[in-house]
């Protein structure tokens, strides 16, 4: 499963489909399935309903964004058996908790996104699991290892405290994001790998982030963080 990634809108200007762009990628790398992720501009959002109208078990889920004054048209949408996680900042974790409380009744996953640092996003993560024990949450791109070119020196920290709870999944993508070397961009592989070996298999997924970054490397970003996980757990595989 490609467990993290974008559609390609500018291909909506040459009159081509982001969805059966993505399908065709995914064949290329023996993926099954896929999330699609909302961009925080909003820009893929049409699309994204349409595949929930569209819903095909097994092929496509959405994730999409939580936005304060638009959360109306989204609650109505945590019934629909295609909508697989929400995407909330860490300000709005803090802010909209109650939020986080729908989204586990209605048994979706909350998709955490770390723009303050991954310090941040584990200190609101750890007191909203304290009462939701058992919420779904997924902490996609490695937990966000470096930012703004830097290490990030809360990260080890975090991750280790965030691989003690039984319900959160680590993300293995964006990883040309992290990355200041060429593919296969191993000044993150020990980022990848210290993640991996702190959860259970069951608890990794792996995600292309499509298509921020080489988009015609796709099948090499797919079974490159494949790899770094079976390293590990050879006989890994993850699907929500």
């Amino acid at each position: 499963m490609d467990a993290y990634c974008h559609l390609d809108m500018d291909l909506e200007v040459k009159r081509q489909s982001p969805i059966a762009d993505i399908g065709q990628r995914m064949s290329t790398a023996d993926v099954s399935s896929a999330l699609l992720v909302e961009t925080w501009d909003g820009r893929n959002r049409r699309l994204l309903n349409g595949v929930l109208r569209k819903h095909r078990a097994g092929r496509f889920g959405v994730a999409l964004c939580y936005r304060q004054d638009s959360f109306g048209e989204l609650r109505r949408q945590l019934s629909e058996r295609g909508l697989t996680a929400v995407r909330m900042s860490t300000q709005d974790i803090r802010r909209d908790a109650s939020v986080c409380e729908d989204i586990y009744r209605a048994g979706k996953v909350l998709l955490t996104h770390a723009e303050t640092g991954i310090g941040s996003l584990c200190r609101e993560l750890s007191r909203i699991m304290a009462v939701m024990p058992e919420l779904r949450v997924y902490v996609p791109h490695l937990g966000w290892p470096v930012a703004q070119g830097k290490a990030d020196f809360d990260w080890e920290g975090a991750v280790r405290e965030l691989a003690t709870l039984p319900s959160v999944t680590f993300g293995v993508s964006a990883i040309a994001h992290f990355s200041r070397e060429p593919f296969p961009h191993n000044d993150v592989r020990d980022f990848a790998l210290r993640v991996i070996s702190q959860v259970g298999a069951s608890r990794i997924a792996i995600g292309s982030d499509y298509p921020l970054f080489d988009k015609a490397r796709y099948a090499d970003y797919m079974f490159l963080a494949r790899d770094w996980v079976a390293s590990i757990h050879p006989d890994w595989s993850f699907t929500f």
